[in-house]
């Protein structure tokens, strides 16, 4: 028959002494082929179970079976059965949509009726690989109840005389074993096993997701319901459904399990020529012996937070992965390296992050912890269901690189993610991923010189997978060593068919799965890998300029680099070979953008949409054309005043940010200039908020001599922070100017809880309105009156004593409303002690010019300027402005 001869063809091209088993006695006779339709079993993750079937013969009855997903070269595909025709590669692609004119002897058919809904586990039948382009069709059940067992029973009994001689010589055929590949390549992997299992006291039924103890055959002594089914990734699959809608599934067949004694008498010999790929696959230099690349990285970086700032797809400043919204849009592999880590020109295997720590004994990282279905995971597997590429990023620091690794951080290309399984290291469950590149046709520019790849891209067969005896859940064959169970739940997994956990340091990739091929509906990226550099419109908007855009990072268009947006004016590239510059006009700003028009402005005392806490004591003063709101803070012998402006006087701009005078932390000593250089708005602003210190503090000011300025584009803010250096006067004014911001104050956290983060008491004196304040006021001067060593011990106790906690913010205390030539007054040292405080801007443009004393004495000499810090030499006084009107 001619479908003997391709399975004795399959003898001499099978992998594995186990793939070369082909048990004939499974041939029965088939009904006619022009009846019969398929169907493809598909399973979730979720345990539901879907058919896939192609569309009924014309003028046939529909005699329901299911079809194996094998390519067959006598027929061809009708296009006119399907409303879309299936992806290239796909498992429909490769199904007949006309059965007709199959040859019934290259049929395998058994009655049977096909159903949706989950498959009891009692009547899955066995798996068997795909075969590869030439093989037959063959067509049997999906599922097999009581009554279609006594059915397919029934049809044996009928065989003919010379049928069942047939039978019996397969039954009596040895294995062959073959000690190297032919040149014959007609059949993949062929592999029979026992699928039909009954329980003779339940009539054949068995509860899902319980194996038998034994799986009898029928009474003729033949195997039934085999199946040929093939691995899929999770990728694009078209379902046919009754109505012939088609339908995209992104998840493997279902496929039944085998009996545990065929797991016991399978061997896991591998052919040598598989053997020797997998030994090729795991050779790779190392250290300073790497090649150097074919190509130069499209966009790379020298800096985490530049690549982070510039590209829209990595914003992770800490870790591996970024992802957001259940998406993962990159991951960056670097330094820390699993072992079984791997990577070439087309395919990576990274380990899932998290789970790691620091060893007691060598102080390395390591896996500590088992690792689980992480938000990472979570929404990995989102984006093979959505097929969603994502990018890979790789370190200089990256010891699996198959190259030089040109730049401290480079950009590869979009990848296809196709596996999530887990694993095991040193006792540990483990998460690994696999990916593959989005368009294998281009150039990998990290493909190193010199080396070809010791085997081609999607050039093998599928790999070897099934599902596993105990729970069911298939999986694909990883190792070249043997299948094992990928399920962390299940009792056999990480399990050889022996029973044996695989020796660590000696497992190597199975070729076929590392260079496997998945197929996805599309090929396309979402976006250029480079960012393009910011434009205007044509009609810019307002404020466009100074946008949350325009101070995102640079892509070089000439050398790649990603550069940090670090002058006010432009763009500048930080390579130094490299010396690009991107400017954009200035949008100038009118005045009356710069208020909400919910609350107008007049030459009347302003309106306040200021807050506060209770225990914060109100003051409130109209002088001067402001008004005046005085918070005075309990315990620190300080305040703060909110000098809410309104329209009198003239407006001033900014465009610059820069330190004058003394210099402050923030600026470095050669960034400072002297007043004598400022312009005339920076000199006023100066005499501006001396004279509201005065009116604040009387003849106890000292005349500022440190002004600086700060410029925020939309979305910059500055975040909780204290003005409490060393050698600061007790008096900080700041104008703000601009779109509006908001400032908050609140209590620091280590003084509101009364311990650090590390569960250390705090010795500064507790202020009112913290936790616990009466027990640990009285705690504190408890330990005035001890000597040191007694109250170092009690210091030790106090924070478990009394219940402190580690972590926590404290509310926000006062919350102001800064407008346009609004001036907000700290004075009291304390308030820096025991407070901080944050601005937010809402807008577009922003400028914060803040004055303070600066002790001289306090500086190191290193960090003195060179110039010679004047006085004051305007005077403004604001009382000179006419009042609002009574």
């Amino acid at each position: 028959m001619a479908d003997r001869a391709e399975w004795q063809r399959a003898l001499a091209t099978a992998d594995t002494i186990e793939d070369g088993l082909a048990d004939m006695k499974a041939v029965s006779r088939p009904r006619r082929a022009s009846a019969i339709t398929g169907s493809l079993s598909i399973k979730t993750p979720l345990g539901s179970q879907t058919t896939v079937r192609p569309p009924p013969v014309a003028g046939s009855k529909r005699k329901r079976s299911s079809v194996v997903l094998s390519a067959v070269p006598k027929l061809t595909h009708s296009e006119t059965t399907a409303t879309t025709p299936s992806p290239p590669g796909s498992p429909l692609s490769s199904i007949p949509s006309d059965l007709s004119d199959v040859d019934e002897d290259s049929l395998h058919y058994e009655g049977g009726a096909v159903s949706t809904g989950p498959t009891p586990a009692s009547k899955r039948a066995k798996i068997v690989p795909e075969a590869l382009s030439e093989a037959k069709a063959v067509v049997v059940p999906r599922e097999a109840s009581a009554s279609n067992i006594r059915r397919t029973n029934k049809d044996k009994r009928a065989l003919t005389g010379k049928d069942r001689q047939v039978n019996a010589a397969s039954a009596s055929r040895k294995p062959t074993t073959v000690s190297k590949p032919s040149s014959l390549s007609s059949v993949d992997r062929l592999q029979t096993r026992k699928a039909t299992q009954r329980d003779s006291a339940k009539g054949g039924k068995i509860a899902e997701g319980k194996a038998p103890a034994s799986a009898p055959t029928s009474r003729r002594g033949s195997k039934s319901n085999v199946v040929v089914s093939k691995y899929f990734t999770k990728s694009a699959v078209v379902k046919l459904t009754k109505n012939r809608r088609p339908v995209r599934l992104t998840h493997e067949p279902v496929v039944s399990g085998a009996t545990d004694a065929a797991v016991a008498n399978s061997t896991e010999s591998v052919a040598p020529w598989l053997a020797e790929l997998s030994q090729k696959l795991s050779i790779a230099p190392s250290g300073q012996q790497l090649p150097d690349p074919v190509g130069q990285p499209l966009v790379w970086a020298d800096q985490r937070q530049a690549l982070c700032e510039t590209v829209p797809y990595y914003r992770s400043f800490q870790g591996g992965c970024y992802h957001s919204n259940r998406s993962v849009y990159a991951f960056m592999f670097d330094g820390e390296s699993h072992a079984r880590e791997y990577m070439d020109s087309d395919v990576v295997l990274l380990r899932a992050g998290g789970g790691m720590g620091k060893d007691k004994d060598s102080g390395e990282r390591i896996q500590s912890k088992d690792q689980t279905e992480s938000a990472q995971v979570v929404a990995l597997r989102n984006n093979i269901s959505q097929f969603n590429p994502v990018v890979l990023i790789v370190g200089e620091n990256n010891p699996k690189a198959p190259s030089k690794v040109p730049h401290p951080y480079c950009v590869m290309a979009w990848f296809k993610p196709t596996h999530v399984w887990y694993e095991k290291s040193k006792g540990r469950k483990l998460i690994r991923y696999r990916f593959e590149k989005l368009r294998p046709d281009e150039q990998s520019w990290w493909a190193p010189q010199g080396q070809e790849e010791p085997i081609k891209f999607g050039s093998l067969p599928p790999p070897h997978g099934e599902a596993c005896t105990a729970c069911r859940i298939h999986s694909p064959q990883v190792y070249i060593q043997g299948w094992m169970c990928l399920e962390p739940t299940c009792a056999r997994f990480w399990k050889l068919k022996s029973g044996e956990e695989p020796d660590e340091p000696s497992l190597v990739y199975n070729p076929r799965f590392v260079k496997q091929k998945t197929i996805w509906p599309h090929s396309s990226a979402p976006y250029s890998l480079k960012p393009d550099l910011m434009q205007l419109d044509a009609a810019p908007l307002l404020g466009q300029n100074v946008s949350w855009e325009a101070w995102k990072g640079l892509a070089c268009p000439q050398c790649g680099r990603c550069s940090s947006r670090e002058a006010w004016i432009e763009w500048q590239c930080g390579n130094p070979a490299c010396n690009f510059t991107h400017q954009l006009p200035h949008v100038l700003i009118p005045a009356k953008a710069l208020h909400d028009i919910y609350h107008p402005l007049s030459s009347s005392y302003a309106f306040s949409r200021d807050l506060h806490e209770p225990g914060i004591t109100f003051q409130l003063e109209f002088a001067n054309n402001y008004r005046r709101n005085r918070y005075v803070i309990p315990g620190v012998e300080g305040f703060v005043e909110h000098w809410i402006a309104n329209k009198t006087g003239g407006m001033l701009t900014m465009h610059f940010t820069v330190n004058y005078g003394m210099p402050y932390k923030f600026v470095a000593a050669t960034s400072s200039l002297g007043f004598d250089s400022a312009c005339n708005a920076i000199k006023g602003t100066r005499s501006r908020l001396d004279w509201a210190a005065r009116c604040v503090a009387g003849d106890a000011h000292t005349e500022f001599n440190e002004l600086l300025a700060l410029g925020y584009f939309e979305k910059q803010k500055i975040n909780y922070h204290d003005d409490g250096e060393k050698g600061l006067g007790p008096t900080i004014a700041t104008l703000s100017l601009g779109y509006p911001a908001t400032m908050r104050l609140r209590m620091k956290g280590k003084h509101l809880r009364g311990a650090s983060k590390m569960g250390v008491w705090v010795e500064d004196e507790p202020m009112p309105g913290c936790e616990r304040y009466e027990e640990r006021k009285a705690a504190w001067q408890e330990l005035q009156n001890m000597d040191k060593k007694a109250a170092a011990a009690r210091k030790k106790t106090l924070p478990t004593e009394l219940k402190l906690r580690k972590t926590g913010d404290a509310p926000v205390v006062i919350q102001m409303h800064l407008g346009h030539g609004d001036i907000v007054i700290m004075h009291g040292a304390k308030i820096q002690k025991y407070y901080e405080h944050a601005v937010e801007p809402h807008g577009n443009l922003r400028f914060a010019l803040t004055c303070r004393y600066i002790d001289p004495d306090s500086l190191a000499e290193a960090d003195k300027p060179q110039y010679e810090v004047r006085l004051d030499d305007q005077i403004y006084d604001g009382s000179s402005l006419p009042l609002p009107p009574q």
